[in-house]
């Protein structure tokens, strides 16, 4: 595939805190989680841009990608990003094959859409303005709220959707994975014994293949590959 990859959402998919699987000088370790900007070297933002889902995928896929998430970022930001910051960057949509939509909490930038159902109507209006394009478009959800409770979403995004399964446990949100460190899929289940990252729900590197192995199953199940 000569076409990339490109991945929207927030901390999830920018890959906050790989860079501390690292042999790196001075990796920001705090007892519990924080993202301090100017602490993550250039370096360490190349080493977890190596190991996030959106390399694992692409490699599978054997092709590029390019990443428009931000940490901390909503849902807003991302459909912010999705009609000019992409285009600034030196993008257009045709230049994507596949574009995997991380949907983060539902309450970030809220004030945005005045409601959760604006949220999704105007998140899927920028995603069929893509798909038309010929971009096949695939979503997961961080919180429950949105895929449990969300009628809109359960009608717009069906196609889309993918639910997270792991260890014989299905849900269609993916919070689920890092709040059980027997899992190990988090930062927290790799450090917080060593008094860092306590609460640190991030995926670690393992969490990060899990994630790409559901999404390679979403594709083959769609036909996609």
């Amino acid at each position: 595939m000569s076409k990339g990859v490109l991945g929207v959402g927030c901390s999830f998919t920018w890959g906050e805190g790989l860079y501390f699987y690292s042999e790196l000088d001075n990796l920001p370790f705090k007892k519990n989680h924080e993202f301090i900007n100017s602490e993550v070297t250039q370096a360490m933002r190349s080493y977890k841009d190596r190991y996030r889902y959106l390399k694992l995928v692409s490699d599978e896929l054997d092709t590029w990608y390019h990443s428009g998430a931000k940490n901390g970022g909503s849902q807003w930001l991302s459909n912010e990003y999705l009609k000019g910051g992409l285009f600034e960057d030196g993008y257009s949509y045709t230049d994507f094959k596949l574009l995997i939509y991380q949907f983060t909490h539902h309450e970030r930038n809220f004030d945005r859409y005045e409601t959760l159902d604006n949220q999704i109507i105007e998140t899927d209006k920028i995603l069929k303005k893509i798909e038309n394009t010929g971009v096949k478009v695939i979503t997961m959800c961080w919180d429950y709220q949105i895929p449990m409770f969300s009628e809109v979403y359960k009608k717009l995004f069906k196609h889309r959707h993918f639910d997270i399964t792991y260890d014989g446990e299905t849900r269609p949100y993916f919070h689920f994975l890092t709040q059980n460190d027997e899992y190990n899929l988090s930062i927290r289940s790799d450090f917080y014994k060593k008094g860092y990252q306590k609460n640190d729900e991030h995926w670690n590197k393992k969490g990060h293949k899990v994630i790409s192995d559901l999404i390679i199953n979403k594709l083959k199940k769609d036909n996609f590959i």
